[in-house]
């Protein structure tokens, strides 16, 4: 009885962050930005090689980014609260999977990436679309003033914490902030990459 009380709970929450008007309209993938991105694992494998590059900073602070599960979660725990994802891709070669959802987090569409290797949780990334200056610095804000960190660092190193944890954020036209498990045995697929293509399901 406790755990269908959870479950309910977690399934309000995710529905909480998508609106009436998103639920209305079912997003593609060229409203959502992402057709380019996802014709190949390239972006994904950039992402990971920058990652490798940056000068860690060091925060005391616990990284997080869901009450509800964490790096190492299994992919059908995670889809049976999330729910069925927008659009979903994998490479069977790397072992990879990728769910897309569409949500509207305070007011914000967004973007919202989970990745999975071996079916375990080991990235997570929120695109923010269409922000104001003021909305971004306002983010940013919140992320320097919750892991203790400069500007200048959040901008220029990814942020670890205890557990070898990270956050990386990356600035263009759009702000992704990328939650990110730099031990896992990913590091090893990017580093023999060599131009695997990404199957969407």
């Amino acid at each position: 009885m406790i755990m269908k009380k959870i479950t309910a709970q977690i399934r309000n929450f995710f529905s909480s962050l998508t609106s009436v008007e998103e639920k209305e309209s079912v997003p593609t993938m060229e409203s959502l930005g992402v057709r380019e991105k996802f014709k190949s694992l390239d972006p994904f494998i950039f992402l990971w090689k920058n990652c490798m590059k940056k000068m860690a900073v060091r925060t005391d602070v616990d990284i997080t980014f869901s009450r509800y599960f964490t790096f190492g979660s299994d992919m059908a725990y995670i889809r049976k609260f999330v729910g069925k994802p927008v659009y979903s891709m994998c490479n069977a070669e790397m072992n990879i999977n990728i769910l897309l959802y569409a949500v509207v987090i305070k007011g914000h569409n967004v973007n919202f990436e989970l990745h999975f290797h071996d079916r375990k949780l080991f990235c997570i990334n929120y695109t923010y679309n269409y922000l104001t200056s003021r909305d971004r610095r306002e983010i940013l804000n919140s992320l320097e003033e919750k892991y203790h960190v400069s500007s200048a660092q959040l901008h220029n190193h990814i942020i670890v914490d205890k557990a070898g944890n990270g956050i990386l954020v990356e600035e263009n036209e759009t702000l992704t902030i990328n939650y990110l498990a730099p031990n896992s045995n990913v590091k090893y697929l990017t580093e023999s990459y060599s131009g695997h293509s990404r199957i969407a399901m």
